[in-house]
Parts: C-alpha cells; sequence; structure tokens
C-alpha cells in the first residue's frame, strides 16, 4: 500500500475514532431528544504544569532600552484558555512619523515537542513564530523568525524583510526581567539588544 494511501485510511479511522469518541460522550445528531434534564459538564482539561514557567510574564511592565536612541516599550500580559495560553499585549512607542506599534504575543506549552511556543502579530503587518526549550541555568531562550514589515502601508502593500530572532529571557526578580534580543538579517549581519522590564 502507497504512502498516500496508508494516510487516507489513517485519516479515515482517526475522523471514525472521534466521531466515536463524541457518541461516547453523549453528543449525537442535532435532532436527537434527550432522555432527561441536561446536566452541567465540569470536565474541563487543566493547563500544564509546564506553562506557569511563564508567570514572571503577568502583569504589566514597562521596558525600556537606553543608548542612541531610547526603546519604549510596554508589555501586559494574562492568562487565557483557562491558564493554557498567556496573551501579551505589546506595544512600542515610535518617533515620528511611524505609527505605534501594537502587537500580540501567544505564548504557550508544545506539549508534543516538549517546547515553549510564541506566536507575535502586529497592527503593522508583522508577524513571527519562535520555540524554547524551556528554563536552562535562568534563562529562557526563544528562537525563531520575525517577517519584520519595513514601512507600513494602508493599501496592504508593503515592503518587509524576514529576520531570525533569539530572545534570552532572564528574571531579576518578581517584578523586574530582562530580555537580550539578537536580531540576523537575510546577509548574515546581527544586531544586539536589550530591554530592561520593570513591573508598573
Amino acid at each position: 500500500m502507497r504512502d498516500g494511501n496508508i494516510w487516507t485510511r489513517r485519516t479515515t479511522l482517526g475522523v471514525a475514532g472521534a466521531i466515536t469518541g463524541l457518541l461516547a460522550l453523549g453528543i449525537g445528531p442535532a435532532n436527537a431528544q434527550p432522555s432527561g434534564p441536561a446536566k452541567p459538564r465540569k470536565q474541563e482539561l487543566p493547563p500544564p504544569p509546564q506553562v506557569r514557567g511563564l508567570d514572571f510574564t503577568l502583569g504589566t511592565f514597562d521596558c525600556t532600552q537606553p543608548g542612541q536612541t531610547k526603546l519604549e516599550v510596554t508589555m501586559a500580559a494574562k492568562r487565557g484558555l483557562g491558564g493554557h495560553y498567556y496573551y501579551s499585549d505589546v506595544t512600542q512607542y515610535m518617533a515620528a512619523p511611524y505609527p505605534n506599534v501594537y502587537g500580540k504575543g501567544v505564548y504557550g506549552w508544545n506539549p508534543v515537542d516538549g517546547t515553549f511556543i510564541m506566536q507575535y502579530h502586529d497592527n503593522w503587518g508583522s508577524s513571527g513564530t519562535a520555540s524554547s526549550p524551556g528554563w536552562q541555568d535562568g534563562h529562557l531562550r526563544f528562537a525563531g523568525n520575525l517577517l519584520q514589515v519595513l514601512n507600513p502601508n494602508p493599501t496592504g502593500t508593503a515592503k518587509g524583510v524576514t529576520l531570525g530572532i533569539k530572545d534570552d529571557y532572564q528574571v531579576i526578580d518578581r517584578n523586574r526581567f530582562t530580555i537580550a534580543q539578537t536580531v540576523t538579517s537575510p546577509d548574515g549581519t546581527s544586531k544586539n539588544g536589550n530591554l530592561d522590564c520593570r513591573r508598573r
């Protein structure tokens, strides 16, 4: 049997298994009449314990990067989907004439690969993904790619570049953490930056 047929059969069996599972839970056709009063369901899957490794981000933090140009960023994170994911609203204050960047980072735990995962998108149209093997020697290191829009345009057409991103998180105390970032351009050149984030 060719691989394509094996995949098709496995997919079919998977769908059949899912349907059987739904029937076992009492979820039937829409026209089925219940035999008695509906019972409330309280069977919620608890979040994986590993995701608590992101608790240091919860709350609102003001982040700065002193230097030739001062970078100012605000991050406000909270739990979502019953604690399975952490949602972080990010604001980067830009100098005129550029509009501020409003983005969202979604952090969670990948139980299949045993890694932290991150997805990012913002109002400029930039987007990216990254992953981390977890805390190692006091560091939480994410690595991934970011499609960075260089100049946002309301027409929906803009120039951009794909960057390699490495973020190294370190917790100083419950009210402060730092991020050391390395950004790599397609030509292989890299730039380093640091954010110092303090709880508001």
